[in-house]
C-alpha cells in the first residue's frame, strides 16, 4: 500500500523544527510521507537533514498586501496541486486562511491549527474586521480546527469564525519531558538569576522586563536578569540589537544572545520570567522551563495563564504592570530555595501530565488513522460507483 503523505505548511520552517519536530519524526517513524511547505530561513536546513520533503513557499508574513496574500493563494494551490498530499495540516494565520481554501479546491481535506490568535485580536480596525471576515470563510472548509488555549476557543466561537462542533482543544505544543528534565538544584541563598527567554519582541514583555530589573537591581544589587534570544527582524514590534546592546551595557540586564539549545540556561536560573501581552497560544519556553523545574512568573494573559498556578508552582502578575512585576520578583528573592525546588516540582509533574508531547501525538496519530481511513473508503465507494455505471 502507498504511504500517505502528510504535509505540515507554517509561515516559517521555524515554527516547524521547533514546535512540530516531535510530531513529524514520529509520523515519519509509522511510515507517512511528510512533505515541509513554508518559507525558507535559517531553520530548512536542519529539516531537510532529518529527511523530510522540504518546499519553498514565498510569503509575506507581516505584510498587508491583498495582491501579495493572493499570490501566496495561488503558490499553495499550485503545490497542492502537484504533490497531491493526502492530508494538510495548516499552522499560523494566513495558512491557516489561505491554505484551508486552496486544499478545499484540490479537495483535500485540511485542518488549521490555531496556535495563538497573535495579532489578529490585538489590534481593531478595518484590515482587522476584514481578517476575521477572511478567518470566518476559510474555516468554513477545515475539517477541524485546533486550539491550544481555551481563550482562544471562546473568541473564535464567540465572533463566529469557527464552530463549535469543529473545536479541537490540545494541551498547549506539547513539550518532549525527557529532553527537557531538571539538571542541578536551586542553592543559590545570596542571589537570585532571572531568566527571560524569547523573541526580542515589545509585545514579550521585554520592556517590562527591564524596567523591573532597574528597580530590583536598587536593592537586590547581586539578582541577575538575563535575557536570552533573537531580534524578529521582520516583525513592526522587533527591539533593534543597538537597544539591546545598550541595556547590557548599562547592567540592567546580561544579554546572553541566541541558541540552539536553551537548557543550559534555565538550568542556571533560578526563575524563569515572561511578562507577556502579546496574544499568546501556550508559549513553549513556559512549557520548557516548568518542565526543568523552574518556578515561573508570567502575565495572567492569554496562554501564558495556562502554565501557571499562582502560588503552587509560580506567580501570576499584572499584563503591563512592573510594579506588580517587582512585586513577585521580589516573594521569588525572599522564597527559600527549597520552597522554591517544590514550586518547580510541582510545574515539572503539572506538565508531564497535562502538557506532555505524547498526548499531542497522540492526537495527530488518532486524528490521520480515522480521517484519512474515511477518504479511503470514500474513495473506494467512489470507484465502486464508477464501475457499476
Amino acid at each position: 500500500m502507498k504511504s500517505k503523505r502528510i504535509a505540515f505548511v507554517s509561515n516559517t520552517s521555524w515554527y516547524i523544527y521547533n514546535l512540530r519536530l516531535g510530531v513529524i519524526r514520529h509520523l515519519k517513524e509509522l511510515g507517512y510521507e511528510i512533505l515541509v511547505i513554508s518559507p525558507e530561513d535559517t531553520y530548512t536546513h536542519y529539516l531537510i537533514s532529518e529527511g523530510y520533503h522540504y518546499i519553498h513557499v514565498k510569503t509575506d508574513n507581516k505584510g498587508r498586501s491583498l495582491l501579495r496574500d493572493f499570490l501566496y493563494f495561488f503558490r499553495l494551490l499550485k503545490i497542492y496541486r502537484t504533490y497531491q498530499p493526502d492530508f494538510i495540516f495548516h499552522y499560523t494565520i494566513k495558512p491557516n486562511i489561505y491554505g484551508a481554501l486552496a486544499a478545499k479546491i484540490t479537495n483535500i481535506p485540511s485542518i488549521a491549527v490555531v496556535s495563538g490568535a497573535g495579532y489578529t485580536f490585538l489590534k481593531y480596525g478595518i484590515l482587522n474586521h476584514f481578517s476575521v471576515l477572511l478567518y470566518r470563510f476559510a474555516m468554513q472548509y477545515a475539517r477541524e480546527v485546533w486550539f491550544v488555549n481555551k481563550d482562544d476557543v471562546e473568541e473564535f466561537v464567540a465572533k463566529r469564525i469557527v464552530e463549535q462542533g469543529k473545536v479541537k482543544l490540545l494541551p498547549g505544543e506539547g513539550v518532549n519531558t525527557q529532553h527537557f528534565q531538571p539538571k542541578g538544584r536551586i542553592t543559590q541563598t545570596y542571589h537570585k538569576i532571572f531568566l527571560l527567554s524569547a523573541r526580542l519582541i515589545w509585545d514579550k514583555g521585554i520592556g517590562i522586563y527591564i524596567d523591573a530589573a532597574k528597580i530590583i537591581k536598587q536593592k537586590y544589587p547581586n539578582t541577575q536578569f538575563n535575557l536570552l534570544g533573537f531580534t524578529d527582524v521582520q516583525n513592526p514590534n522587533s527591539i533593534s540589537a543597538s537597544q539591546i546592546y545598550e541595556w547590557h551595557e548599562k547592567g540592567y540586564i546580561r544579554y546572553l544572545g541566541k541558541t540552539e539549545d536553551v537548557r543550559p540556561y534555565i538550568a542556571d536560573c533560578s526563575c524563569f520570567v515572561l511578562p507577556s501581552y502579546y496574544r499568546e497560544g501556550v508559549p513553549r519556553s513556559l512549557l520548557e522551563a516548568a518542565a526543568m523545574a523552574k518556578p515561573i512568573i508570567t502575565t495572567d494573559n492569554v496562554g501564558c495563564r495556562e502554565v501557571v498556578k499562582n502560588g503552587h508552582n509560580g506567580f501570576l502578575c499584572k499584563v503591563k504592570d512592573v510594579n506588580d512585576l517587582v512585586e513577585k520578583m521580589e516573594k521569588i528573592i525572599l522564597t527559600p530555595p527549597a520552597h522554591l525546588e517544590k514550586m518547580g516540582q510541582n510545574g515539572r509533574q503539572m506538565i508531564t501530565r497535562q502538557f506532555d508531547e505524547h498526548l499531542v501525538i497522540k492526537e495527530y496519530v488518532q486524528t490521520l488513522e480515522q480521517l484519512c481511513c474515511i477518504k479511503e473508503i470514500v474513495d473506494i465507494h467512489s470507484l465502486q460507483t464508477t464501475q457499476q455505471k
